[in-house]
């Protein structure tokens, strides 16, 4: 009966003949037991229509004016045995704690006049501190009702089309609709852990209008949301068959009892001013809602597009949908939106990172969470791209990270769910492109936020990576859990990282850094083409090609060329060494195949400088002083070149890496030393003092300074090496032999027959016998011919042995024997000022032993002007 039958009805009586006494006292005492009737209303209806408890602890009406107020209004979570007459005689006491739905306050204030007219109009609908506490039960199931025994009958009223033509529901308005810290959870019955919790501060709508099932709205404001979820939510353990059970016992349920749902025709939100409140300000946006056939019926659809305006951006959302089970499939468009207020409102602390950024994007979505159409999961395919993109650490020092433009065009990602209860298996993504442009990486150390985790007591420390040892290990043990990723091609061009260190007051830049990766498989990681290339600081170039295949087979070749060396020298002190001067290139050949790894390195080191605080380590290393292996490995252009071969493989996997590499470089240093050594014809022999070395020795001839008979070709050798090894010196020392010592003495005899000295004396030597040797002695101090018969010289023999020479003459033949080997060198334009003559060499073979040494500092430089012409 519509209002207006009403009031032609009342029309027609005659109430004046009601005397208005008793029309005042039936008010008064409907007015006083209409709360109590509302009340125990409240818990038959309940336990008719829900089969639940229900209690209101007070009604507070003000007919008058149009209000009701219902305080401590409860819900209990299980049905009680009883009759729905003996519930609104006898209303249940209802824990709030263990409620399934607890609400402290809620008022209604509506106006008499609209109702009178036919359209139910709420000036004001709020809530105060609404409880919903939603249970899972042990297999997985959170229904509200579960428990619930109705006694309602199942049946549904059958209308014909007339009747629908000729009723008119009634239009419905709310002026002001406020939900003040509501909050939501969802408790796990085995375990008794909170898996879901939502709250809000408050949320506001208004002009919100429903006729004829057509829905508006006005404005809506939210303030302090706040949703914990974990993990065990989504990831449930309830099994398979547990599963399918509930699910057809719910469908049956659903079937049989006649629970449509809700129903609304058409729903058209032409501007809606949606405001989020938070702490750090507001987030004003602006909504247009329009859908049709809005249902929560089992397996039922509908279509909607839904639009928003954030700022100067847009989001698009268009498809169709359902609520049982949750089902989407539609587009997700997006453009020019501003990500930082969107931070601002629903994570404000992480929003205080975000600078700035814009974002566009275009994905077809399919969301399929209780797997309706298949497998449960969600499926993404489209572009998304992220500009101007900026984010650092708050604190102003430690951290930055941004881009130019990040575009990523995905042909297909699906991220499974759980089935059945476990664990869901990893997504699968297969991405057509990803191209970065102009990245932009800072990093400062210290930074103070890497620096407290890393100062993470031992316990917290044990607990994560026992936390990652336990993904892992899961990972490895399932292998339905491994997921599969594709990226036909990653593009990253103008990239840049600047690294400062303010410990050591450095700074690094690396610029212009292009990247290309072709056709890349996870968990394989293979790839068919990798490139990169960059500039290091002062105009280096790196630059890295190579591809890898299956088993782990592959080829790369990485260059880097003239990168200043001084600039790292802040980094090289802590190990003792300073980089005074010097450029680094590097070549490397790396092929792999499987644990086998050979590397092949050629290095050139450019007019290197470095010194150490510790020297004698490297003399223990090398067995030689550092400036001295410096002076051997520089060619006449100042280049040191290294060759550094590498292998690693699997009888090596215990060793480190950096023994390997030292082992290398030590090897390489040794070899680079000896090789011109060896070209030369010299060899490498031991030290001989303190910044020397010691190579094989230029023979004599016994008893002279003349080189022994094919050692002047030697000579040549030396000259190569000088010429190519600028910063060596030579040091020449002669050395005394026991092939010399006989010559030295028969010398001495016969320069003591000239001085008139006599022979020394021997035992049993006659007196002729002494004669005969004094006159051939004689005879040879004056250059005459003298020869001894064979009796004599085995006498003379013993003279000869018995001679003492005197040790100047050993000095004065050593020296002249490396004297000699000077003069032939400058002979052979040799610079002098690079021939030391040195003291004598301990007694060996006859010859000079020749020793390098680094060049002094003040050997080598060009002389003033002056000095010049002089000496010309």
């Amino acid at each position: 009966m519509s209002w207006e039958k009403i009031a032609a009805w009342i029309g027609r009586r005659r109430w004046w003949i009601i005397p208005p006494g008793l029309v005042l006292v039936a008010l008064v005492g409907v007015r006083a037991i209409l709360p109590t009737v509302i009340e125990r209303a409240a818990a038959y209806y309940s336990q008719y229509y829900l089969g639940l408890p229900a209690r209101v602890e007070n009604v507070d009406l003000s007919l008058l004016t149009g209000g009701v107020v219902l305080e401590n209004v409860r819900v209990g979570a299980v049905a009680e045995v009883g009759t729905p007459w003996h519930a609104a005689l006898h209303p249940r006491i209802i824990d709030p704690k263990a409620s399934l739905l607890h609400i402290e306050r809620v008022a209604f204030h509506w106006s008499w006049w609209e109702l009178i007219k036919g359209r139910l109009l709420l000036k004001e609908f709020a809530l105060e501190s609404p409880t919903v506490r939603l249970l899972r039960e042990a297999d997985g199931q959170i229904d509200p009702l579960r428990h619930a025994k109705p006694l309602a009958p199942a049946t549904r009223e059958k209308t014909s089309p007339s009747d629908k033509t000729a009723s008119r529901n009634w239009p419905v308005e709310v002026r002001r609709f406020v939900l003040r810290n509501p909050n939501v959870k969802i408790l796990d019955v085995p375990t008794g852990q909170e898996l879901l919790v939502f709250s809000l501060e408050n949320f506001e709508i208004d002009e919100a209008s429903l006729r004829d099932s057509e829905f508006g709205l006005g404005s809506v404001a939210v303030n302090g949301p706040i949703l914990k979820v974990k993990r065990e939510l989504i990831l449930s353990d309830q099994p398979a068959a547990a599963k399918k059970e509930a699910v057809a016992r719910s469908t049956v349920r659903a079937t049989s009892e006649g629970r449509s749902g809700f129903r609304i025709k058409r729903v058209n939100v032409d501007r809606a001013e949606f405001t989020w409140l938070s702490a750090k300000g507001p987030l004003d946006v602006m909504l247009k809602l329009k859908a049709s056939g809005l249902t929560a019926e089992q397996g039922k659809r509908f279509p909607f597009e839904l639009a928003l305006q954030i700022g100067d951006g847009k989001v698009d959302l268009s498809g169709e949908a359902g609520v049982l089970p949750p089902y989407y499939k539609g587009t997700l468009k997006w453009d020019g939106i501003s990500f930082a207020p969107l931070l601002l409102a629903a994570l404000p602390d992480l929003a205080a990172w975000l600078k700035s950024t814009d974002g566009s994007g275009d994905l077809r979505i399919t969301a399929d969470l209780a797997g309706a159409d298949g497998s449960p999961g969600i499926r993404l395919a489209g572009r998304t791209t992220v500009e101007n993109f900026s984010a650092a650490d708050p604190s102003g020092a430690g951290f930055a990270l941004g881009w130019r433009r990040l575009d990523v065009i995905m042909k297909e990602a699906v991220i499974p769910l759980a089935v059945g209860g476990g664990t869901s298996p990893l997504p699968i993504v297969a991405i057509e492109r990803i191209s970065l442009q102009e990245p932009r990486i800072l990093y400062t150390h210290p930074w103070p936020m890497l620096e407290t985790f890393l100062g993470w007591d031992p316990a917290q420390k044990a607990t994560m990576v026992a936390f990652v040892l336990g993904i892992l290990e899961r990972d490895s043990k399932e292998e339905q859990l491994i997921g599969r990723a594709t990226l036909d091609l990653l593009e990253i061009k103008g990239g840049e990282i600047e690294m400062r260190d303010t410990t050591a007051v450095a700074q690094a830049t690396v610029r212009g850094m292009d990247v290309i990766l072709r056709n890349m498989e996870f968990p394989e990681m293979t790839f068919e083409a990798l490139s990169l290339q960059a500039m290091l600081p002062t105009d280096s170039r790196f630059s890295l090609e190579g591809s890898l295949r299956g088993d782990q087979t592959g080829d790369f070749a990485i260059g880097l060329q003239e990168l200043d060396l001084p600039t790292f020298s802040p980094y090289a002190k802590d190990a003792g060494v300073t980089l005074d001067g010097g450029r680094f290139s590097l070549k490397t050949n790396l092929k792999m195949q499987g644990d086998v790894m050979t590397i092949d390195n050629d290095i050139v080191l450019n007019k290197l400088g470095l010194s150490l605080s510790h020297p004698d380590w490297f003399v223990r290393e090398f067995g030689l002083p550092i400036n001295l292996v410096l002076a051997l490995l520089r060619d006449a252009g100042g280049d040191i070149r290294l060759q550094v071969p590498m292998r690693r493989d699997e009888k090596g996997t215990t060793i480190s890496m950096g023994a390997v590499v030292a082992s290398a470089v030590r090897a390489s240093i040794l070899g680079a030393i000896s090789s011109p050594l060896k070209l030369a014809g010299i060899g490498m022999g031991g030290r001989s003092s303190p910044g020397q070395l010691k190579g094989a020795a230029i023979k004599s001839q016994p008893g002279t300074s003349d080189l022994a008979p094919g050692e002047g070709a030697r000579l040549d050798g030396l000259v190569r090496l000088l010429a190519e090894r600028p910063e060596v010196q030579l040091s020449l020392r002669g050395r005394i032999g026991t092939e010399d010592l006989p010559i030295l003495a028969d010398r001495q005899l016969v320069e003591n027959a000239r001085a008139k000295v006599k022979l020394p004396e021997i035992s049993d030597v006659g007196f002729l016998a002494r004669r005969r040797i004094s006159i051939y002695l004689a005879k040879r101090s004056k250059g005459e011919q003298a020869e001894l018969g064979a009796e004599d010289r085995s006498i003379y023999a013993r003279y000869v042995a018995a001679v003492q020479i005197p040790p100047d003459q050993l000095q004065l033949l050593a020296r002249q024997r490396a004297e000699k080997v000077r003069d032939l060198l400058i002979a052979k334009k040799v610079d002098g000022k690079r021939l030391a003559v040195g003291e004598r060499e301990a007694d060996g073979e006859p010859g000079v032993v020749i020793s390098f040494q680094p060049l002094p500092a003040d050997v080598g430089k060009p002389l003033k002007s002056s000095t010049t012409k002089k000496s010309s």
